[in-house]
């Protein structure tokens, strides 16, 4: 839906590690519109795009999120 509020959970754990991809992702978005994270599951890609978002949450007019859940 788009336009709504939408209320951001933080991951459950703490995100160990991935302070490099974060940055870069932050960066990437300053370039792109729209990024994709991919990749086998279990690699925690939920929860990086998570923490992206809560980190660029005050800099961005829209964030929308997408499950791709039998895709």
């Amino acid at each position: 839906m788009l336009g709504a509020v939408l209320h951001l959970r933080r991951p459950v754990g703490a995100i160990v590690g991935r302070a490099d991809e974060i940055r870069s992702l932050v960066a990437e978005l300053d370039r792109a519109r729209l990024l994709s994270l991919v990749g086998p599951g279990g690699v925690g890609k939920t929860a990086l795009a998570a923490e992206l978002a809560h980190e660029v949450e005050p800099d961005i007019a829209r964030l929308v999120t997408v499950e791709l859940v039998d895709a």
